[in-house]
């Protein structure tokens, strides 16, 4: 928004700092497959970073539009040669703004989530325990709550047309059909 508002437009995909454009802002994949996020776009967490994985000579191309690709490769090399296992225990504590690429699962399990209380657990009386995300935002004096279970697919279909004003016969022939369910 910032490069909208202030040139008109946006520049092309790969070419801004935070859409590929910098080595020290993008994801890299590891040795098991899985993938590391990196965000050092300030030069503190950059230098933490190559301080970490033991590579001062990356400090000076942070933000060299030359050294780029250069870095990119050299970055893909290092946290490409080992599990994200081993990268996630090398940065635990560090502040450098580097952190694993989680699954959703991994990601329900944070203790972050969890002690917000963003899980809620349903029982659904034909598809039994359902999971659901609770609302991000608190506010005192509200409790989330699930109140009912979202509707089955064309649960509700024959009374909303109705509403819009179909008649019977028409709503008979759009099921009939297969156009509404």
């Amino acid at each position: 928004m910032a490069t909208l508002n202030a040139s008109g437009g946006t520049r092309p995909p790969g070419t801004d700092a935070l859409s590929g454009g910098l080595a020290c802002y993008g994801q890299y994949r590891t040795r098991d497959g899985r993938w590391l996020a990196v965000a050092a776009l300030e030069p503190k967490f950059w230098e933490a970073l190559c301080r970490r994985l033991e590579r001062p000579d990356l400090l000076a191309g942070h933000r060299d539009p030359a050294r780029q690709p250069a870095l990119r490769a050299a970055l893909a090399a290092i946290i490409g040669s080992r599990p994200l296992a081993h990268w996630a225990s090398l940065f635990e504590g560090t502040d450098c703004c580097v952190s694993p690429v989680l699954t959703l699962a991994e990601s329900l399990a944070q203790p972050q989530v969890v002690a917000r209380g963003m899980l809620r657990r349903t029982e659904h009386p034909r598809h039994g325990a359902v999971l659901h995300i609770a609302c991000p935002v608190k506010m005192s004096g509200f409790e989330f709550a699930i109140r009912r279970q979202a509707p089955e697919p064309g649960e509700h279909t024959e009374q909303v047309l109705r509403e819009a004003g179909y008649p019977p016969a028409e709503i008979a022939s759009l099921a009939a059909r297969g156009i509404a369910l």
